[in-house]
């Protein structure tokens, strides 16, 4: 259990404002609300993918298309899926050239 001093050595600013007793400071703390669920993804289409193939393959590599993108977040955003949906999608265009490359 924390007590005063655990919470003046980790926000001494915050603490120096004002008389925090550790009740209030618990209280606080306590009382924070629940993230929000991360719900059901969206699923991955093939209009998705194509959309993505088609603007990751308009540069020279994958990664200067990424960049451009501003990365998978971005990526995914413009897309309507997930980070990890825009990066399992890339990595298996990334492995489907490498495929393409060997052969």
């Amino acid at each position: 259990m924390a007590d005063l001093q655990d919470y003046i050595d980790a926000a001494p600013t915050i603490m120096a404002l004002g008389e925090f007793t550790l009740t209030q400071v618990e209280n606080k703390l306590g009382n924070l609300p629940d993230p929000p669920s991360p719900g059901t993804p969206e699923p991955i289409t093939k209009e998705i993918v194509i959309a993505i193939f088609e603007q990751v393959f308009a540069r020279h590599s994958l990664d200067t298309a990424l960049m451009a993108a501003n990365g998978y977040g971005a990526l995914a955003k413009q897309h309507g899926i997930t980070k990890a949906q825009a990066k399992t999608i890339v990595e298996e265009l990334r492995a489907m050239v490498g495929v393409y490359n060997a052969s």
